[in-house]
């Protein structure tokens, strides 16, 4: 499953899926723009706000590609809080109930704020200090994918980028 396809990642994701032949079933909002999902792509929306349409679209789902986030600079907190946070509690509380055994989230390296380290690449287990409202929302989602992991056996890998830019982004 990838949560989140027909946004900037997750569209990137699912062309990789596709062009590997590798099956899979692509989830975003009803309203979101379908134009860069692959021709034949199972699409099942949903909305990470609304727990009940998470059932369905984790059904028969071994690994999720959580890609799915509020990435806007002027977003609220409130809508970060919303989707970022709140919404991967719902994602992890759908995938529990489904027998999920992979979760992959996207998050990024802005969880680490603009600190100093003596080594590079930076390591997972470095100080968390997010200085903007969606890298704190993102450490929030995080942490909540780490106590499913922990407290719930959802095998669980988070991948933290740096700045991702490239076809179809709407920043830079």
């Amino acid at each position: 499953l990838v949560t989140g396809a027909c946004g900037f990642t997750g569209s990137h994701v699912c062309d990789i899926l596709h062009e590997r032949g590798i099956p899979f079933r692509a989830t975003d909002i009803e309203s979101a723009d379908r134009q860069w999902l692959p021709p034949g792509t199972e699409f099942v929306p949903s909305d990470l706000t609304q727990p009940e349409t998470l059932e369905a679209v984790v059904k028969g789902i071994d690994i999720i590609l959580h890609t799915a986030a509020i990435f806007d600079w002027s977003a609220s907190e409130e809508t970060l809080q919303a989707v970022n946070v709140t919404g991967m509690e719902n994602l992890c509380a759908a995938a529990k109930a489904a027998g999920v055994k992979r979760l992959v989230s996207w998050s990024t390296s802005g969880v680490y704020g603009n600190q100093k380290f003596d080594t590079l690449p930076i390591c997972e287990d470095y100080p968390a200090k997010p200085i903007d409202k969606y890298s704190i929302s993102k450490h929030k989602q995080d942490q909540i994918a780490l106590r499913y992991c922990r407290e719930e056996g959802l095998e669980t890998t988070i991948i933290r980028p740096g700045v991702v830019y490239g076809p179809r982004s709407k920043y830079g």
